[in-house]
């Protein structure tokens, strides 16, 4: 009996055992699917920003077994934990391992910064790069020692240039682009239409089609007169276009920013001209008439290449130069305004301006010092009496003022000179008070390709006197800035002497040095910016101050005596070489011949037809 209680007793306890498992497998299971579809939805739910913030706290949150211990975690709260835990680790790796590359590549970078040699000199910015700077206790105390040298290391990076050069390549993703225009700098509008105008009625066309009726405009402004033309082209100048100035960049000059444009198959660079009155340029050049009465004194003020190549959209930003040149002639007494921009239009399909620099090319210097001559009454050589030489790979000073753009760089120019084939004149040099410092050839052999606009009497860095074999009695002294660099060769067949000064940089008094050298022709010679922006200040101050008395050193004593150093090595330079014939072989420049470029299209001459844009 006893035995059979004990027996139904275990079967009964076996029973509920067995109950009590199922019932738990049953449970666990029903949990399990209640977990999953509760994570499922919590995952769903959840933004990355809650996820995260369920992440920290859940990562917060003391886990059971510790003193401060609360609660346990949900199981969904465990499958979100894992979850970004999971891409924590994953983070951290991608970032040790984004270290293991970078810190090597760094540590080479340094070493070869410190190892390699330094940059001296940067031919893309043309200056001479920060040097190491002398230790003293004082600059160190006050932190300028310690800020040169930083600056030093900054400065001269080794393989400067080409490093900047390889940058340049990505200059497309900065500035504005507007029609296929880059712009770089700041752009206002200067030259606002009216709104009844025909927006697509080009102001050059109509410029270049009132000009065929009556000659051109420097023929016809001398002594302060204007004709009934000029003078309505004149009024017709805006307040905006002799107020509105842009932002100073070159030579103290004003623009209003730069634009690259693609045509004709390349790009050209140009400068916003801002426009001005050119008040005090006009007010020293009548100054100078006045003391220098038996002199002739003339002014040529050179367009810049934004007056012939300005895309019509952009011409709201861009004032008309030649009707402020023929402002400043009408302001002129005394001197005879001399406007080139007629006789430039007429040629502006040739090679007349550089693409990648603010100056123009030798040809076009050449058509506007043949309307000076033919406005002095002088003889003028025929383009055919010079030979054409080239340089090749040329980017200017544009380069950098349109933060270093790389269709420019991508796309040099050859840069186009020409040499009087009878070199029957001699150039001596002198320095910015005239004393006498080497006798040599008026073309520089430049080998940087940035500073090949320099070839022209060695740029501006020196005040220069040319004898020629004209005997005219005629001696000209040319006042210019960097655009009368150009202009200077063409004349060794018209005036007997020709003295060049700057007008930024020149120490003598003006008006004693026109005396002394017995000057019979004063020219006044610049780009429109220096005629209406901060050069034109030099002038009054050459008239008024600078040193005076007899020019010490400019004696014939010194047209005989030994060559310098800088002498030496310039005449040990190679001659500038011919260009090779091509299929064009025999033919000449002349006023009535053509010239077909090796690049297609181009021909000089005065009878040279043009297409205007």
């Amino acid at each position: 009996m006893d035995e059979n209680i004990k027996n139904n007793a275990r079967r009964s306890d076996g029973e509920k055992k067995r109950k009590r498992k199922k019932s738990s497998v049953n449970n666990d299971t029903q949990k399990r699917e209640t977990n999953v579809r509760e994570s499922e939805a919590v995952k769903s739910s959840y933004s990355e920003k809650e996820k995260t913030a369920v992440f920290t706290a859940v990562k917060d949150t003391p886990r059971r077994g510790t003193a401060s211990s609360t609660r346990e975690m949900s199981f969904a709260e465990k499958e979100l934990y894992n979850v970004n835990r999971q891409k924590s680790d994953r983070r951290f790796w991608a970032r040790l391992a984004s270290l293991a590359a970078i810190i090597p590549a760094y540590l080479v970078l340094l070493i070869c910064a410190v190892v390699l040699p330094r940059s001296t000199v940067s031919n893309i910015e043309k200056r001479n790069l920060a040097t190491m700077p002398e230790f003293s206790w004082e600059d160190y105390w006050s932190g300028k020692y310690t800020a040169d040298v930083a600056n030093y290391f900054d400065d001269t990076v080794p393989f400067r240039d080409s490093l900047k050069q390889a940058a340049s390549r990505f200059s497309g993703l900065f500035g504005i682009k507007y029609n296929d225009v880059q712009v770089s700098g700041t752009m206002e509008v200067v030259n606002p239409k009216p709104k009844d105008e025909d927006k697509t009625t080009s102001s050059k066309t109509a410029s270049a089609e009132s000009s065929s009726t009556g000659g051109k405009y420097g023929d016809s402004i001398a002594n302060g007169s204007d004709t009934d033309k000029d003078k309505k082209k004149k009024d017709s100048d805006t307040d905006a276009q002799k107020q509105q100035k842009g932002e100073e960049i070159a030579e103290g000059v004003y623009a209003n920013g730069v634009i690259v444009v693609y045509q004709d198959g390349h790009y050209r660079a140009m400068s916003m001209y801002g426009g001005g009155s050119g008040d005090t340029y006009a007010v020293a050049l009548n100054n100078f008439a006045d003391d220098l009465p038996g002199v002739r004194v003339y002014s040529l003020v050179a367009p810049t290449a934004s007056e012939f190549y300005t895309p019509e959209n952009f011409s709201d930003y861009n004032a008309s130069q030649e009707d402020d040149i023929i402002d400043i002639n009408s302001k002129l007494q005394n001197v005879k305004g001399i406007n080139v921009c007629q006789t430039l239009l007429s040629h502006k399909k040739e090679t007349i301006y550089t693409r990648t620099d603010h100056h123009w090319m030798s040809l076009g210097a050449y058509y506007a010092a043949k309307e000076f001559a033919d406005n002095a009454g002088v003889s003028f050589l025929d383009i055919s009496q010079y030979t054409r030489l080239t340089k090749p790979d040329y980017v200017g000073t544009l380069y950098t003022f349109s933060g270093n753009n790389a269709d420019l760089l991508n796309d040099p120019e050859d840069f186009i000179y020409f040499v009087p084939k009878k070199q029957d004149y001699k150039t001596e040099y002198y320095d910015y008070a005239f004393n006498y410092v080497y006798e040599g050839d008026m073309f520089a052999d430049i080998q940087i390709s940035s500073e090949y606009y320099s070839t022209f009497i060695c740029g501006d860095a020196y005040s220069v006197k040319i004898s020629t074999n004209v005997k005219n009695g005629r001696r000209c002294l040319i006042v210019k800035d960097s655009y009368g660099d150009a202009f200077v060769p063409f004349l060794t067949g018209s005036f007997e002497e020709i003295y060049v000064v700057d007008m930024r940089y020149f120490e003598r008094n003006l008006v004693d040095f026109a005396k002394e050298m017995n000057i019979t022709d004063l020219l006044f010679t610049c780009c429109s910016y220096s005629a209406v922006g901060t050069n034109a200040d030099y002038l009054e101050g050459l008239r008024t101050s600078g040193i005076t008395g007899g020019i010490g050193d400019a004696s014939a004593e010194h047209e005989e005596s030994t060559p310098t150093e800088e002498s030496s090595q310039d005449e040990e330079s190679s001659e500038p070489v011919e260009e090779q014939p091509t299929e064009n072989e025999g033919e000449t420049y002349g006023e009535n011949d053509y010239y077909s470029d090796e690049t297609g299209g181009e021909t000089y001459g005065d009878d040279a037809g043009y297409n205007e844009w």
